[in-house]
């Protein structure tokens, strides 16, 4: 079992982390994995997609080839996003939104963090992961 610990030096017992904390901290993630992970499939989805100018969704239906693109770049991207969190968490104990907040993942069963336990810790972010991006490509296709 892990559990998130709040490193300031107004908690001198180290203890567990407050919930606002650990909702900033993955706002702050969610920021940068959308900054350098889906920014970097955005252009490719938007142009796939032909979002430019239609006023639905038929271009990105009326071509399979088009929407199997997108789902393989949604899927990578996710990929991507759950390696961010479960790699950083492995290596470093925290990801970077919690090094903002001090907070540190710690195992209360073992010394150390496995990266398979860093991994399990991570999986709720696979249905998160690929609507991130619609922060952009939804007022995109708005306007």
């Amino acid at each position: 079992m892990n559990l998130a610990l709040d490193l300031t030096k107004h908690s001198p017992t180290y203890g567990p982390a407050l919930l606002w904390k650990r909702i900033l901290a993955f706002i702050l993630d969610l920021l940068i994995a959308d900054l350098f992970i889906f920014g970097a499939f955005r252009k490719l989805i938007i142009d796939l997609a032909g979002f430019k100018y239609n006023p639905g969704f038929e271009v990105l239906f009326s071509e399979p080839a088009n929407l199997q693109a997108i789902m393989l770049l949604l899927v990578l991207a996710s990929i991507f996003t759950l390696c961010y969190f479960a790699i950083t968490e492995y290596l470093l104990g925290q990801t970077l939104g919690k090094m903002v907040l001090k907070l540190k993942v710690i195992s209360i069963k073992k010394a150390e963090l496995g990266f398979g336990s860093c991994l399990l810790r991570s999986l709720f972010l696979i249905p998160v992961a690929p609507f991130n991006l619609l922060w952009v490509v939804d007022p995109v296709f708005m306007m």
